[in-house]
């Protein structure tokens, strides 16, 4: 009786570098999936595309500008830097993980998704925050003037500015 072993990595084509690294560039763990290597580029996209909604939301909110860019810049360099190993490594020893051309289509494909839905997260999240402030302030009128109807503007600045 024999005992059914797992199937042995299988050498294939390599894939084109520049092809992975601009997948990379373009959709930031895409790249991973080109290779094979799937689970890298669900790692890297979750963790990107968190960084990316967090400042695009943050952004909108605050005073830092371009600087807060430089938050998803580190970790977009590192993951470039990944990709040159992951390739590097299976270069060396000639053996690419198997994976088919329509998988790899549709997790690339799977990546854009991702990333047009964080796009989405951050407008909404954008408009809660919004929203809150807006409810907030309102609160804060309310109880500014006694639980009172919120008076008319001229009233709140003359409020405001009297001696």
């Amino acid at each position: 009786m024999t005992v059914p072993t797992a199937p042995l990595p299988v050498a294939r084509k390599a894939p084109d570098y520049a092809t992975g690294l601009l997948l990379n560039v373009v959709l930031p763990g895409s790249g991973f999936s080109y290779l094979g290597r799937w689970g890298w580029n669900l790692s890297w996209t979750l963790l990107l595309g968190t960084l990316v909604m967090l400042c695009l939301a943050i952004n909108t909110l605050s005073t830092l500008g371009w600087r807060l860019w430089l938050l998803p810049l580190l970790p977009y360099l590192v993951m470039l830097a990944h990709y040159h190993r992951v390739y590097r490594r299976h270069h060396t020893s000639g053996v690419w993980p198997v994976i088919g051309d329509t998988a790899r289509t549709l997790l690339i494909a799977g990546t854009l998704v991702v990333y047009l839905l964080t796009y989405a997260a951050a407008r909404i999240l954008i408009g809660a925050i919004g929203l809150i402030l807006v409810v907030l302030f309102g609160i804060f009128l309310y109880h500014s003037f006694g639980g009172a109807s919120v008076p008319h503007p001229v009233y709140i600045h003359s409020a405001l500015t009297a001696p």
